[in-house]
């Protein structure tokens, strides 16, 4: 079995209510050779989620600053990856 290499970005803490033109633009800038992103927390807003899914391949966790409804739902506690 060959193994393929795959460049991962993790951030956190964007505390954004939505994906402004200056965090994506900082995101393309830091991570434009990952492949993959991990946030670890605290999105506060799944569309920042999204727009980064438009991009990269996004895999998060929930934050204490995510408890919506929609967030609860949508993201794990903890989250065990194989990279």
């Amino acid at each position: 079995m060959t193994a393929t290499r795959e460049t991962v970005g993790v951030l956190s803490d964007t505390h954004l209510s939505g994906p402004t033109p200056e965090f994506m633009a900082m995101c393309e800038e830091h991570f434009s050779d990952c492949e993959r992103l991990l946030h670890c927390g605290d999105v506060v807003d799944l569309s920042v989620l999204h727009a980064l899914g438009k991009r990269w391949t996004v895999e998060a966790v929930r934050g204490n600053m995510d408890m919506s409804p929609e967030a609860v739902k949508a993201l794990p506690r903890y989250r065990v990856l194989q990279v």
